[in-house]
């Protein structure tokens, strides 16, 4: 019933981790929470905001990048092709590269500024751009 599938969906939830304390900021110290707590002390929201390699910091970026960008319009969205395991975009004048897969890629992109990279910024190759496994790129073509 209702109970088997709550019990099940239970042990993949955790409460949100804020921070390193004992109850993970979600709830004052001493107080059990109704969830189990996973890695607070190194996984939280306290700690991905300072490291600018982390989940939470791409995120912000890539949300003010847009902010920035688009002021809150929504732009024309355009699929471009890219070897098997990327995802290649134009949004608006901007273009967005994928590389989602386990190896080194070449993704073919125009040359350009780029505004956000997750990791290290890319580098040219030929017609394309050199991503990383599991990198992302955003460029401004032309500049």
């Amino acid at each position: 019933g209702d109970g088997v599938a709550r019990g099940i969906r239970d042990r993949s939830r955790t409460p949100m981790q804020w921070d390193a304390s004992p109850g993970a900021g979600f709830t004052p110290d001493g107080t059990r929470p109704w969830l189990p707590v996973a890695d607070h002390l190194t996984r939280n929201v306290a700690a991905q905001r300072e490291d600018p390699g982390s989940m939470l910091r791409l995120c912000r970026d890539l949300l003010a990048l847009r902010r920035a960008a688009f002021g809150g319009e929504v732009v024309p969205y355009r699929q471009l092709p890219g070897p098997a395991g990327t995802w290649a975009f134009e949004a608006g004048e901007l273009v967005v590269l994928a590389n989602l897969t386990d190896g080194l890629v070449t993704v073919p992109g125009p040359a350009g500024q780029v505004l956000l990279a997750a990791g290290a910024a890319p580098g040219r190759d030929g017609p394309g751009w050199q991503l990383a496994p599991w990198q992302g790129v955003v460029i401004r073509p032309g500049r």
